[in-house]
């Protein structure tokens, strides 16, 4: 294998990295988002009565 075509797997297997690292913390952010607008919800609700 030459030093091109390792530097471009290096170069695919960065990018995938990132992807999913990426990815995971979209996920925890929409589900931190989810929980705020919940509990915002609650309290809301809270104060109407």
């Amino acid at each position: 294998m030459s030093a091109a075509e390792s530097s471009l797997d290096f170069d695919a297997y960065w990018r995938a990295w990132l992807a999913s690292r990426l990815a995971e913390m979209r996920e925890k952010a929409a589900a931190r988002a989810r929980q705020q607008q919940e509990e915002e919800q609650e309290q809301q609700e809270e104060g109407e009565f």
